[in-house]
């Protein structure tokens, strides 16, 4: 360290002084002189980097738990969705999957799979209707007439109560379907 008198020195402490206690100028002075003594301590540079490092690690725990949460929902929308698509036995059917992940993808993520299964539907053939069961058969079907020749009386009532035992499945079965 050169030597100064006593003046200079006093007026270069003054204003370091003047320098160290100014908020706009305290920290880079405090950075200028730790940098120069890396033992000197300062403690509001110290509680500041300690804040600052805390403040970040938050910001990164907060993050991180935003992304899971959008994580979570974004999986649970694809959930719902496939099972709009999925087939008679509960299976999902990943063809239709697949592509409508392929127009979130397409669409950069703006869109949520909802919006993407509308477009997806819009786009995809109209399926063809199934006919009912009395639909399919194009002629009557005769009865088996092997136990009307035998007793007449007894053919009549099986017949109608399989017909009725029919109907009244049908009937059950539309029901709870």
């Amino acid at each position: 360290m050169p030597n100064f008198s006593d003046k200079t020195r006093d007026e270069m402490a003054a204003l370091l002084h003047e320098l160290r206690t100014n908020p706009r100028t305290s920290k880079a002075v405090a950075r200028q002189i730790k940098e120069l003594y890396p033992n000197a301590r300062f403690s509001d540079l110290e509680t500041a980097d300690l804040k600052s490092y805390v403040d970040n690690k938050l910001e990164a725990i907060e993050i991180a738990k935003e992304r899971e949460e959008a994580q979570a929902r974004w999986e649970a929308e694809r959930n719902r969705v496939a099972q709009r698509f999925a087939r008679a036995d509960g299976t999902i059917d990943e063809t239709h999957m697949a592509k409508i992940d392929a127009i979130v993808k397409q669409n950069n993520y703006a869109i949520g799979f909802d919006t993407a299964a509308k477009l997806y539907a819009a786009e995809m053939p109209a399926p063809k209707p199934q006919p009912e069961p009395w639909q399919q058969a194009q002629y009557w079907q005769k009865p088996n007439m092997k136990g009307f020749q035998e007793n007449p009386g007894k053919w009549m009532r099986d017949e109608a109560n399989k017909t009725i035992t029919e109907i009244m499945s049908q009937r059950t079965n539309r029901q709870f379907n």
